[in-house]
């Protein structure tokens, strides 16, 4: 069983705490989501689609209202279609934080980005029971698909959307909107220097030296395999699953 599974199947004892709520805004053909997380309890609030990306705005802010949110309790992902969507929230009383996934980690030495370190993050949340994820088929598909890696300064890096798409997975719009919602999720990772070090010592072939060109090896559940010379190489953050 895996980790999101076991948390699923075990969650830890509700507490009240503090509100913070997430914004994943829909491009093409992708879900609009919002994510609201009460104390250590995550709830995703909508999943819709909407062409309409105006008449998506006013369903965020009935959303808003209903789950009786105020402007500084909610973050959204300003990046594509986003930065329009906040825009209009703004002129409409709702100055929701913005917030850019593709932006530089908090702690750039070891994430390539700010996704990646939301994600790597919110897996130490899991393995250690602090959080009660909804009980939601598509979330537990887009937690446990998305893969990760080194790059090749040793920065963990987390597989493009599209990526994603190449390999026929939806984005990971109820994963993103969910993460984004964790206490310390967009104020750097869960992971610190000494953290990234342990992983690098127990896996060192996951981390070589710049065009080190050896076959790389992949982690999966029964072992390691080696995989294509030209291949980057992969492992689910932290291993989800």
């Amino acid at each position: 069983m895996g980790l999101v599974e076991r948390l699923l199947a075990d969650p830890p004892e509700a507490r009240g705490g503090d509100l913070s709520a997430f914004c994943d805004f829909a491009a093409g053909g992708d879900e609009n989501v919002l994510a609201v997380r009460r104390g250590n309890k995550v709830d995703l609030v909508a999943c819709w689609r909407e062409k309409d990306t105006m008449r998506a705005v006013g369903q965020f802010i009935r959303h808003f209202r209903e789950q009786k949110l105020e402007p500084h309790r909610i973050a959204g992902d300003e990046s594509g279609l986003g930065g329009p969507v906040c825009d209009r929230l703004r002129e409409v009383g709702w100055p929701i934080k913005r917030v850019n996934n593709g932006s530089p980690a908090k702690d750039p030495e070891h994430y390539a980005n700010l996704a990646a370190e939301m994600w790597f993050a919110a897996r130490t949340k899991v393995e250690r029971r602090e959080i009660i994820l909804p009980n939601d088929r598509e979330l537990i598909a887009q937690l446990t698909s998305r893969r990760g890696w080194p790059d090749s300064k040793g920065r963990l890096v987390l597989e493009p959307k599209s990526d994603l798409r190449s390999r026929n997975l939806p984005s990971p719009d109820r994963a993103d909107a969910v993460l984004g919602t964790l206490p310390g999720a967009l104020v750097g990772g869960a992971f610190n220097s000494a953290t990234v070090a342990e992983i690098r010592k127990a896996n060192p072939h996951l981390f070589p030296q710049p065009f080190d060109r050896r076959a790389p090896l992949r982690i999966t559940p029964d072992g390691m395999h080696r995989m294509n010379p030209l291949q980057p190489r992969r492992f689910t953050p932290r291993q989800w699953h």
